[in-house]
């Protein structure tokens, strides 16, 4: 059996209006494709580098492009993503165990399989290998971006967010463990993992790890809160986009106040989206701004007779 190393960029919709929803939603279009293959005994025998042609989010997000640096003019003439596929699974062969760091490179390929028609079968059994590396060395039961991993083996690291550094750094850190003991014990493993979270009743400094800005608005714990005014249950709705790194949003509670409910991102190292929510008493100012934005951009996501046809998660 080999063991292949993978690693994703991808580019985003401009905004989660424009996001492509049909046959499945498409929350990342693949741009770049980096692998490191390894035999049994963890050696380098190959490596896969690869540019990849969007053919639906063909602008590159200003966030994503200074992010990776990569460019509209970089990917003109590449592979489009069907060729680029069908090298990969020809590259990594039959034998093989698939490892990314983290769990979002998987969900992003099987969306971009899935719009293009492909059969996702063809990938090879997968592992987060986050999972096993907590499990035999660091041990504190929570995610850790790449470099982090990478200073604590003591190894130097290559540049991140690039798919193949990504991936070399990933098999480097591979390199450093008990890859049939963790692939056996990987089920009871992964069941354990799990990240720490702050409380989502609290009103302030609440912040979740997720793998992309559209999952913020469809997760309830996050819409859905204690008021801070007078604790009754609240949610918020029409939410309107200030810019690449913020939403706004309406709040209410059943006991009639009114709220703007904000969220800030933040790009985690390792590719994913840190978002916090602060929850603020409308005033004035707070409702001039919303109007402003919603006059500019228009809104997304639940309405509020949307929001209240569920219970409340508090």
């Amino acid at each position: 059996m080999n063991y292949i190393v993978l690693d994703f960029e991808w580019n985003q919709p401009p905004h989660p209006a424009r996001m492509i929803k049909k046959p499945v939603a498409l929350h990342g279009e693949i741009v770049e494709i980096g692998a490191v293959k390894l035999d049994e005994d963890c050696k380098v025998l190959d490596t896969f580098k690869m540019m990849v042609a969007p053919k639906y989010y063909k602008k590159m997000h200003r966030w994503v492009s200074a992010l990776t640096r990569i460019t509209e003019e970089e990917l003109k003439g590449a592979f489009d993503f069907v060729s680029a596929y069908m090298q990969l699974i020809k590259w990594c062969g039959e034998d093989a165990a698939v490892f990314t760091w983290g769990p979002d490179d998987l969900p992003v390929l099987r969306s971009n399989i899935l719009v293009h028609g492909l059969d996702e079968s063809m990938i090879p059994p997968w592992y987060n290998l986050q999972v096993i590396f907590d499990n035999q060395i660091a041990k504190e039961n929570r995610q850790m971006s790449l470099t982090s991993a990478m200073e604590l083996i003591g190894e130097p690291a290559l540049e991140a967010h690039d798919a193949l550094n990504d991936a070399m750094n990933t098999a480097c850190i591979l390199r450093h463990l008990d890859i049939p003991a963790g692939m056996e014990d990987y089920s009871e493993l992964e069941g354990k993992f799990c990240k720490k979270a702050s409380s989502p009743n609290s009103p302030t400094g609440f912040a979740r790890i997720y793998a992309r800005k559209s999952d913020v608005i469809a997760d309830r714990e996050m819409t859905d809160f204690a008021c801070p005014l007078c604790g009754a249950p609240a949610v918020c709705f029409d939410f309107v986009a200030q810019n690449p790194y913020k939403y706004m949003s309406l709040g209410k509670c059943e006991a009639g106040h009114e709220l703007l409910v904000c969220f800030k991102f933040k790009r985690t190292e390792e590719k994913r989206c840190r978002a916090a929510r602060v929850i603020h008493e409308m005033n004035e100012e707070h409702r001039a701004r919303y109007e402003e934005r919603k006059q500019l951009r228009g809104t997304f996501g639940r309405t509020e007779e949307e929001a209240l046809k569920k219970p409340v998660n508090v």
